[in-house]
C-alpha cells in the first residue's frame, strides 16, 4: 500500500470512529443502505446490556424509561457512513454487510410515524395490543432546517390522516447528523408491566433507494423486562442475508466453472 492510500485509510477510520462517538452514548438507530433500501442498525453505545454491541438484525432497539421520569431521549437515530461500530474503547465492530449510505448525501432524508403498539404480558408469548385511550407518547426535536424551532408530533394524531413526518436529515454540510428525539410518555391512569413500542418508516428523497420496512423504537419500565425487550427486538426486527461481495460471487462462479470442466474432461 502507498503512502497516499495509507493516509486515506487513515483518515476514514479516524472519522468514521469520531463519527460514532459523537453521538449521544446509548443505545441507538445508524441509517444505512443495503442494496439500494434503507434500514436502520441498531447498536448500543452505552453500558453492557446483554444484547450483542451491533443488534445481529436490523430495525428495532429498546430503551428504558428512567426511574420517575416520563422522558427519554433514547433510542436516537444518526448516520454515520461507517462500515463498523467504534465501541467507547475504539474497538471496531464491522457490519456484516457493505453500507452505501452516502447515497443518501444531497436528498432529505425523512422518517414518518406510522404506529405504535404495546405488549401488555411480557410474561406471555408476544401479542400486539394497541394503547388505550388515556395512552400516548409525544415526540419532540429540533426541526433541521432551523435548529430555533422545536417540533412536535403524537401517538393520539395517528388516525388524524395527516402525515406525521419529520426530516432527519434536510442539509448534509456535516460529515455525520445525530438526531435525539425527546420521547414523552402520558399515562393516565399509568398502567405497569407493559412494554411500548413506536413503528416509523424511513424515506429518502433519492428515488433509487427504497424506503424502509417497518423500524422500531421500544419502551420498557425502568429495570424491568429487560430479556423480554431483547426478544421483542428480535421479533419486531429485519433479518438481512448476508449477500456476498461481487468479487467473492464471482471467484466462486469461477471455482464452480473449473470444477465442472475438471468433471467433464475426467
Amino acid at each position: 500500500m502507498n503512502l497516499s492510500k495509507t493516509l486515506v485509510l487513515t483518515l476514514i477510520l479516524t472519522l468514521t470512529s469520531t463519527q460514532m462517538l459523537l453521538a449521544h452514548g446509548g443505545r441507538r438507530l445508524d441509517v444505512v443502505v443495503i442494496d439500494g433500501k434503507l434500514f436502520a442498525q441498531g447498536y448500543n453505545s452505552g453500558s453492557a446490556d446483554q444484547g450483542d454491541f451491533v443488534r445481529p438484525y436490523m430495525n428495532s432497539i429498546h430503551n428504558h424509561w428512567a426511574s420517575g421520569s416520563t422522558v427519554t431521549s433514547l433510542p436516537g437515530f444518526d448516520v454515520t457512513f461507517g462500515q463498523a461500530f467504534i465501541d467507547g474503547g475504539g474497538v471496531a465492530h464491522p457490519y456484516s454487510y457493505n453500507n452505501q449510505a452516502a447515497l443518501l448525501q444531497g436528498f432529505d432524508l425523512s422518517i414518518e410515524l406510522t404506529g405504535a403498539g404495546k405488549w401488555t404480558s411480557p410474561s406471555q408469548p408476544f401479542t400486539e395490543s394497541v394503547f388505550g385511550i388515556n395512552e400516548s407518547i409525544g415526540i419532540d426535536y429540533e426541526s433541521e432546517a432551523n435548529e430555533n424551532v422545536s417540533v412536535s408530533i403524537d401517538t393520539t394524531d395517528l388516525a388524524s390522516g395527516v402525515p406525521l413526518t419529520f426530516d432527519l436529515v434536510t442539509d448534509w454540510s456535516e460529515s455525520t447528523t445525530d438526531l435525539d428525539v425527546d420521547y414523552t410518555l402520558s399515562l393516565n391512569p399509568e398502567p405497569t408491566g407493559s412494554i411500548y413500542f413506536l413503528k416509523w418508516q424511513l424515506s429518502s428523497a433519492n428515488p433509487a433507494i427504497e424506503s424502509s420496512d417497518s423500524v422500531y423504537t421500544i419502551f420498557a419500565p425502568p429495570m424491568q423486562f429487560h430479556h423480554q425487550s431483547l426478544a421483542l427486538e428480535q421479533t419486531l426486527g429485519t433479518t438481512v442475508s448476508s449477500v456476498p461481495e461481487p468479487s467473492a460471487l464471482g471467484l466462486l462462479v469461477l471455482g464452480l466453472s473449473i470444477l465442472a470442466t475438471r468433471r467433464r474432461i475426467s
